[in-house]
């Protein structure tokens, strides 16, 4: 069993800016909603489906404008509606409705509108400084990377600095790593990849990091038949932006460099 490492005593003093950032962060979170599923709009669903194959970027900007008028928000455009036509495009694509060449056409589509809707998001800086940045990884091979930017949207939206590194081989990510200062290193993880490779990934990633960032693991991996996170052993496995934050603010200020106590996260998650 994993021990805690005694925390030294400046673990335990923070700056008056630490300070600053972390009530700013939680009073942010504070104001977050819920992430939970409302009931969707079908007429406009299906709506921003069909414009994503019919007329240009101000055609389906127009169909944004007009769910917006209904009182469907940006945030739930994102969060909800973006992500539900993705799945039904990979449906479709499943049982021969729609081609490959169609399918990536519409998921292009897709992420011109999401940078269209979050484009203010970028400059957010709820937390009003660089402290919380986040790192949201897709390893090489995988193209799936609309969810990685939609989870990255997200973030952007509660306040943190978010870079994206999509196709990366893991020897650049680590080098990346070690050359930065994240508070969030994000593994955006597809159905099928190996949960061996994403396991060895995360603890080069642990070594490398100069600070101590919270090493987190998502995707459409997620939910497995596996018990993902025996085997991958990150600090965090989930989709929630929310909780991701909270638990980021909770390690950052109270976890040293070097310690990890994996029964501590688990708790914190649970309280969420």
């Amino acid at each position: 069993m994993k021990r805690k490492r005694p925390e030294p005593a400046s673990a335990t003093r923070r700056s008056a800016g630490s300070v600053t950032t972390e009530a700013l962060a939680r009073a942010a979170l504070q104001r977050a909603y819920k992430m939970t599923l409302p009931q969707l709009n079908i007429v406009h669903l299906d709506r921003l489906e069909a414009s994503l194959f019919s007329g240009g970027r101000a055609d389906r900007l127009s169909v944004v404008d007009d769910m917006r008028r209904a009182g469907i928000s940006a945030a739930d455009i994102v969060d909800f509606y973006i992500p539900e036509v993705a799945r039904k495009l990979g449906a479709q694509w499943c049982v021969d409705e729609r081609g490959f060449a169609e399918v990536t056409i519409g998921t292009a589509h897709l992420q011109s509108m999401l940078h269209d809707i979050t484009i203010d998001w970028l400059d957010r800086g709820i937390t009003n400084s660089k402290d919380m940045t986040a790192l949201i990884i897709v390893r090489e091979g995988q193209y799936h990377t609309l969810g990685a930017m939609v989870f990255a949207a997200q973030l952007r939206r509660l306040g943190m600095t978010v870079r994206l590194l999509l196709g990366a081989r893991d020897e650049d990510v680590v080098t990346d790593v070690r050359y930065g200062d994240d508070t969030l290193i994000g593994i955006s993880a597809s159905e099928g990849e190996s949960l061996s490779d994403i396991g060895d990934l995360v603890t080069k990633l642990r070594a490398a990091a100069p600070a101590n960032p919270l090493i987190a693991v998502g995707g459409s991996i997620l939910p497995s038949t596996e018990d993902v996170n025996v085997l991958i052993d990150a600090d965090y496995v989930g989709n929630d932006p929310v909780e991701t934050l909270k638990l980021c603010m909770t390690m950052k200020t109270e976890r040293p460099k070097g310690a990890r106590d994996t029964k501590l996260i688990s708790s914190l998650v649970r309280g969420i």
